[in-house]
């Protein structure tokens, strides 16, 4: 994360009128223009208020691919060990086939 471009750590103070730059996964930056900062904790929608969004709109081709990136990972992404639930769902039918 940058803000203002400079390299930023986790304990920088934002101050309002700050422009940050976020990189996102796969190469991608958002750019934000810091309205206000709240004292307190605020709802999700009261945040919005408080940041402008500057990054540009996704053309055609990003959002195909980010979609053909999607569809990758999903392809690549190793089978999860089931859960807790999973596990006993499985006993139980196990159980009832006896």
């Amino acid at each position: 994360m940058e803000v203002n471009g400079q390299e930023a750590k986790s304990h920088r103070l934002v101050r309002a009128g700050d422009t940050l730059e976020l990189r996102r996964p796969f190469g991608r930056t958002q750019r934000l223009v810091v309205r206000a900062v709240a004292e307190h904790h605020v709802t999700k929608a009261d945040a919005r208020q408080l940041y402008e969004d500057l990054t540009p709109v996704p053309t055609a081709e990003e959002i195909a691919m980010r979609r053909i990136e999607r569809m990758y990972r999903a392809s690549m992404t190793p089978p999860r060990a089931p859960d807790k639930r999973a596990r006993r769902a499985v006993r139980e039918l196990k159980e009832r086939q006896r």
